[in-house]
């Protein structure tokens, strides 16, 4: 009996060491953005030193995390005319990035995606109806969202999980899969689903209007499902017909999205995707993070996170074991402006 207690405490700390020990999120410190930056909506690592910030009606800049105040403007904001293909000089709403070696991808609900080469110096753009998330990697990109025609008109059927393979002046979307188109117009506002890729070119996607998270593969083939039922995520749309047209209100909007419990952000950690969820607590808005592992059972990683602003989203990225959070508050003028937070992943 004293063999077999032993051999099994053996297999223990043999498999403890093989998996490692669950990773834990350890904020490092605060970094002070300008204050034109009080309304930023995305980040992506730029540099070991810097970051990409989108900036909602203000364009996307690169920020040094040494000298803040040293920001670069890369894509001006504001526009002129409606969107069309071509070079870009502004984006209207930049809302959500996607960054590789190669390119940086610009997305916006409003009817525009914007790319660059990263050593180039013109951002060019394609029609998008409403982009929800997007992703870069190589000369890939993945987008969350309806492509619309090519005025960027809404259809009522087509794809809304795509990707995109790009040069210097041009994208081309393929489609992945069919979430319902009138899910998305009813309940898929910016802050709800995510998708992410993985360094081998694996990718990610949380719809955040249907019950499900998926892993694909370079092709965009479906490999993997995690359910996502008991995982505390309001991931389903149920609202009528009339709660939508309510929803042309964003007064109205808000106080829906408040109270659902929504993905934020997904992260490719080596050990399976980490979802950002963003919920409720009394008077603060939390997050918390859900590990759905490769191997084993889904579980909690705590963020040790919160905003007063019931309109706060959690977005982030990784390198290495490295995070930097952006917690934005997309609220009034006197809700706390937005946070940089360089953390880093112990394990």
């Amino acid at each position: 009996m004293k063999r077999l207690l032993i051999t099994a405490a053996v297999s223990l700390l043999v498999s403890a060491a093989a998996f490692g020990a669950p990773p834990s999120i350890v904020p490092v410190r605060d970094v002070e953005l300008p204050a034109n930056f009080a309304i930023a909506t995305d980040v992506r690592w730029a540099t070991d030193k810097s970051i990409y910030v989108s900036n909602f009606q203000k364009g996307v800049s690169e920020i040094n995390l040494v000298a803040p105040s040293k920001s670069r403007l890369l894509l001006a904001g504001g526009r002129s005319g409606p969107p069309q293909s071509g070079p870009a000089t502004s984006m209207l709403l930049s809302e959500f990035l996607g960054v590789s070696k190669d390119y940086l991808v610009v997305g916006s609900p409003l009817r525009q995606i914007a790319w660059k080469a990263r050593n180039g110096a013109q951002f060019m753009q394609e029609v998008f109806s409403t982009a929800l998330d997007v992703d870069a990697l190589n000369d890939r990109a993945v987008v969350l969202g309806v492509r619309g025609d090519a005025y960027g008109r809404w259809g009522s059927v087509g794809a809304t999980l795509w990707l995109a393979s790009m040069t210097p002046d041009h994208m081309y979307f393929e489609p992945v899969s069919a979430v319902p188109v009138e899910s998305i117009h009813k309940c898929g506002f910016p802050g709800i689903g995510a998708v992410r890729f993985y360094p081998d070119g694996r990718f990610v996607a949380v719809a955040g209007v249907q019950p499900g998270a998926s892993l694909y593969d370079q092709h965009g083939k479906l490999i993997r499902e995690w359910r996502t039922d008991d995982l505390g995520i309001d991931d389903r749309c149920t609202v009528t017909d009339a709660q939508a047209d309510a929803f042309a209100d964003s007064g109205v909007r808000a106080e829906w999205m408040k109270e659902r419990r929504v993905v934020d952000e997904v992260l490719p950690l080596p050990e399976g995707p980490l979802l950002i969820i963003r919920e409720r607590r009394g008077d603060r808005m939390t997050w918390r993070g859900m590990l759905l592992p490769f191997d084993g059972k889904p579980f909690v990683v705590p963020i040790p996170l919160s905003s007063p602003s019931m309109t706060a989203r959690l977005h982030a990225d990784l390198r290495g074991d490295r995070i930097v959070f952006l917690l934005s508050n997309l609220g009034s003028p006197a809700t706390p402006p937005a946070r940089v937070i360089l953390a880093h992943v112990a394990r």
